[in-house]
């Protein structure tokens, strides 16, 4: 989970990214490397809500995967470095850094998508609608514009014959 932390020498209003574990990987040296990486981020403080929102989100749909402190921490760090690597692209939709980062899990990781197969139908789902739709329109614009070209041919055969 993040928290909010301020450091000396950010922009006014910036906030840093650091990693909150529990006591016992707190100490421990891989959590270090994980809280290095996201010390040296820097976001304002609404961005900082998305990427908290997302990470969180995110790991929360992998950590059963992970069981030793090494394992869970360096999963952490690749998920924090994909999370982050993204925002830094001034990319702050939670849904789309979760997917990044889940991403960047799975590759590393092998870890299954099936778990993500509910929001996978659905956006499929979606993208299919949103296909319907848009062949509802262009089949409507395609008869408006046959429309448009019979009544101006209509209109120029008419101005054709008053001219005679």
């Amino acid at each position: 989970m993040f928290a909010f932390g301020v450091l000396v020498g950010l922009p006014a209003g910036a906030v840093a990214l650091k990693l909150r574990g529990d006591s016992r990987s707190a100490t421990k040296a891989p959590s270090m490397k994980a809280l290095q990486v996201l010390r040296s981020a820097s976001f304002g403080p609404g961005e900082l809500t998305v990427i908290c929102s997302a990470f969180d989100q995110a790991w929360s749909a992998v950590a059963h995967h992970f069981h030793t402190a090494l394992s869970i921490e360096a999963a952490r760090l690749v998920l924090a470095n994909a999370i982050l690597g993204h925002a830094a692209h001034n990319r702050f939709d939670a849904h789309e850094l979760m997917n990044v980062g889940l991403s960047a899990l799975a590759g590393k990781y092998r870890i299954p998508v099936a778990e993500r197969s509910a929001d996978l139908y659905k956006a499929v789902a979606a993208t299919r609608a949103a296909i319907e739709r848009s062949k509802s329109d262009i089949e409507r614009m395609i008869a408006s514009v046959r429309s448009a070209d019979g009544a101006i041919r209509r209109s120029a055969e008419m101005l054709a014959n008053q001219a005679n």
